[in-house]
């Protein structure tokens, strides 16, 4: 008896397991955060405060990054993407994320922004490159 009942709890947890969403589930449909600063005077101002980006993904519409910095519970952290406008090319785009983090605990927490990249769209392109500061990779936006 105690076997089928685990047996069916098990079934049951697979199913959930599989059929659930994940927190990377990102519906295009819907904004995904702020949107991109075009400002080059703002991108090339220093950062508000030390951090590092732990992981940067683009779907869709949407770049999410993962900033890793010393702080409390990252309840008070303010985000912002800037982009210095075209640089390289039509299709490269200088971009830079800042953090304003004034929090004083010493703790090292990450996490995530979510960034609407719709204002880099350029005319005659379905996608761009996005070189990141302090990321080795550049992420690729198509669109």
């Amino acid at each position: 008896m105690k076997s089928k009942i685990f047996t069916v709890l098990y079934i049951c947890l697979v199913v959930t397991v599989f059929t659930s969403c994940t927190e990377d589930d990102i519906n295009d449909n819907e904004p995904c955060g702020s949107s991109v600063v075009l400002n080059s005077e703002l991108y090339g101002e220093d950062p508000s405060s030390e951090f590092g980006i732990i992981n940067a993904v683009i779907t869709g519409d949407c770049l999410r990054v993962e900033l890793g910095a010393s702080g409390c519970d990252g309840g008070t952290w303010v985000a912002n993407l800037y982009s210095a406008q075209t640089v390289t090319g039509e299709s490269d785009v200088m971009a830079r994320v800042d953090l304003v983090n004034n929090e004083e605990c010493l703790a090292v927490i990450g996490k995530e922004f979510y960034f609407d990249l719709t204002m880099l769209q350029v005319a005659d392109y379905n996608s761009i490159t996005i070189h990141l500061d302090g990321l080795e990779t550049n992420l690729v936006y198509e669109y």
